[in-house]
Order: structure tokens, then sequence, then C-alpha cells
């Protein structure tokens, strides 16, 4: 625990808040009607009239707080990875991946369409990417 602690608290509490902020953008921008919403619309068979107001902010409650605990995270392993970009984006990569593949069990279980899983994971991919070149440049 002591690991985790020190590198917590070894962190700038604005880059966290600006890592999460932007891991927030870019995964909503990606869901918005300027990029992808049609499509996951489309392909998730959920229609706006089924998402509840109640839904929508317990949704962005626990969006806000995996952001701030995904961002604490990526900025460990920026730290750890000398804030180099390539080793990031490396570090970051292995993680997405390992996600990919929790996330890929549930959508072969649900038998969800392959372009459904490649628009939330790739989603994902891009969200932790702009969270890590946030700890890359600013410290």
């Amino acid at each position: 625990m002591e690991f985790f602690t020190s590198h917590l608290a070894s962190l700038n509490p604005l880059t966290v808040a600006a890592s999460a902020f932007a891991t927030l953008l870019v995964g909503g921008l990606w869901i918005s009607p300027l990029l992808f919403s049609r499509a996951w619309i489309r392909l998730s068979g959920i229609r706006p009239g089924d998402i509840r107001p109640a839904d929508q902010r317990r949704n962005t409650l626990v969006r806000i707080a995996t952001a701030i605990v995904t961002a604490a995270l990526i900025g460990m392993i920026a730290e750890h990875a000398a804030y180099a970009v390539s080793r990031v984006v490396g570090a970051i990569t292995l993680i997405w991946v390992f996600i990919m593949l929790q996330q890929l069990n549930g959508f072969l279980w649900r038998r969800d369409p392959f372009a459904l899983f490649l628009l939330v994971t790739t989603r994902t991919l891009v969200s932790l990417l702009a969270g890590g070149l946030v700890f890359c440049f600013w410290r």
C-alpha cells in the first residue's frame, strides 16, 4: 500500500484533474453527435428514449469517478516511465489490451456486433492515450 500512496502523493493534483478531464472529454466526444453517436445507438440497440435521467446521472458519476482513478493510474505509469511518450503509450497500450480482452468476453457472450466492440474499445484506447499525453507534457 505504501507504494501506491507514495506515488499518488508525488503526482500534481492539477495534472491528475487535467488528465481526468481529457479522458472524459475524448470519451464524450467519441460518442457525441459530432463523431459516433449514431453508430453507437444503432449498434447497441439503445434508443434515446430508453435512457432515463436517473440513469444518466448515475452514468455521469461513474464516468467521473472512473476518469479520476484512471488519471491517477496513468500518472503513476507516466512517473514510472520517466514521462517518456513512447514508454507511456506502450504501457497504456498494454493496459488497453487487457481491458479489450475483458470487454471481448462480454461482447461474445452477449453476441453484440463486432463493430460495436471496435467502437467501444477504440474509444477506451483513445481516451487512455489522451489522459497519458497530459502527463507527458504537463507534470
